[in-house]
């Protein structure tokens, strides 16, 4: 193919200008299923010329986008659906915490074991909602499907085992201040774990930009 004959830097190139060449994210919302994939971040028929191609571009479009994903049902769709080809590059995700059913055992291991293979994950940003807010303060229960702070605890696990990896945290809001007035223990418990909160300045995050 023609194409394939191109220097490298030139085809990464052309797959930029293909894909999303006027984003610095993708989002990932509401994937339960892999069609939901190739629907959304996935459509573009660049992904669908031949499987040399559809691996570049993957592996070109998860290394120079941030990859937002709304809740971790959503992540574990979008990166079992991608494989190595694009867990090897993806370098930068903003997780969206929105509810704690989302947080149960049986999200959070698969979630926990994906995570694991980001090789070249650099950043990895918690973006924290109300709900998550109200869980109550005791000590992480190991037993049970109930979330409370198990979640929490695994990814402190994971950013005292990858050290290369920035994992920060950033509550969200719809319109008011509360998230940052209210709920002191749940916030202090995680500043503890994974120091203060990296908000941006004028953004509301990730489920307060898609859905306040």
């Amino acid at each position: 193919m023609a194409f394939l004959s191109l220097p490298g830097e030139l085809r990464n190139k052309i797959y930029d200008e293909a894909l999303f060449p006027n984003h610095e994210y993708l989002v990932i919302i509401n994937c339960s299923q892999p069609r939901d994939i190739v629907c959304s971040v996935l459509s573009s028929p660049v992904f669908r010329i031949s499987r040399r191609i559809r691996a570049e571009a993957l592996a070109r479009l998860c290394s120079t986008k941030r990859i937002e994903i709304l809740d971790v049902s959503s992540a574990n769709t979008f990166l079992d659906y991608i494989s190595s080809t694009g867990q090897d590059n993806i370098t930068n995700i903003v997780i969206g915490l929105k509810n704690v059913e989302q947080m149960a055992s049986s999200h959070a291991d698969i979630f926990f074991a994906n995570l694991a293979k980001l090789k070249a994950l650099k950043s990895l940003k918690m973006e924290v909602g109300s709900s998550v807010l109200k869980l109550p303060i005791r000590d992480v229960q190991p037993t049970g499907d109930l979330p409370d702070w198990d979640f929490f605890a695994k990814m402190e696990k994971f950013a005292k085992t990858r050290g290369d990896v920035e994992v920060s945290w950033a509550t969200w809001a719809t319109g008011m201040d509360w998230p940052w007035l209210m709920f002191m223990a749940q916030r202090r418990r995680l500043e503890r774990m994974f120091g203060k909160e990296k908000r941006e300045s004028g953004v509301q995050g990730l489920v307060g930009r898609r859905f306040g």
